[in-house]
């Protein structure tokens, strides 16, 4: 079975053992960000995105990387087998908003590694917000930058509202959860693991997230998160001089997609 075959067939079940590689052109590119966010000053605005339709598809990831899978976005001559699909890209120190209708079935976010998504609304319309502080969590933390995005966010006026947030997803970065996806890694036959930990860059593990929604035949939106983390290693085939090693390079999932609306 096809990965894109695969992930229609379950999407809970296919991505809680596979961690997501979101793979996009260039956000300028993006047909419905618009001619104003094109321009080299959009740092700092609240962009309003046109409702469109794109296209996705998943497919393997690299040999290094048995355990991730691309998911492709195109915005231009989609690949065979593709299929139609919001996504919302994000701006660096920024906001995205879009609201979904009934064009596609499916929505993606693009990778999280410090951003938050907020759906709002009614479930057969609801919108979608993608906020960034990227810089002033460089300059002063997470803290501030998780309020700096907060105020970024359209109000929810009482409407039902939910948030997928960086402390959200680091809160699924737990010794148990690890420990599973360790023991459930995808292993070429004859090999096993010799080392296996959590990458590190700049004192922080690299702990990322995506959001994707599916709608129901009745027309209302569910969404779901996964988090997962990046893992360096070793696997090794044999024993003394005929020991034979492969480098890990890759991520793994730390248990199920996460509901996160309604």
């Amino acid at each position: 079975m096809s990965q894109m075959a695969s992930f229609l067939a379950g999407h809970e079940a296919y991505l809680t053992g596979k961690a997501v590689w979101v793979v996009e052109p260039l956000t300028v590119q993006n047909p419905v960000v618009g001619a104003t966010a094109n321009t080299p000053n959009y740092q700092g605005a609240n962009y309003t995105l046109n409702t469109a339709t794109i296209h996705f598809k998943f497919r393997h990831g690299l040999e290094s990387s048995p355990n991730t899978v691309k998911l492709e976005i195109f915005y231009n001559n989609p690949a065979n087998a593709a299929l139609p699909c919001y996504f919302l890209p994000w701006l660096p120190d920024a906001a995205t908003t879009m609201v979904l209708g009934g064009g596609a079935n499916y929505f993606f976010t693009s990778s999280l590694s410090g951003c938050t998504v907020q759906v709002l609304g009614p479930r057969n319309a609801p919108t979608v917000t993608h906020g960034n502080a990227r810089e002033t969590f460089k300059a002063h933390g997470a803290v501030l930058a998780q309020t700096t995005i907060n105020n970024m966010l359209p109000a929810a006026n009482g409407q039902l509202c939910k948030r997928w947030t960086r402390q959200d997803y680091w809160a699924r970065v737990t010794t148990p959860a690890f420990a599973t996806a360790k023991t459930s890694y995808p292993l070429p036959t004859g090999y096993r693991l010799k080392e296996f930990n959590k990458d590190v860059e700049n004192t922080y593990e690299k702990v990322g997230a995506f959001v994707y929604g599916v709608k129901k035949p009745n027309g209302n939106w569910s969404f779901w998160a996964q988090t997962t983390v990046g893992v360096k290693g070793r696997m090794r085939k044999g024993y003394l001089m005929g020991a034979k090693d492969k480098s890990i390079i890759d991520e793994v999932v730390l248990g199920a997609p996460v509901k996160i609306f309604p």
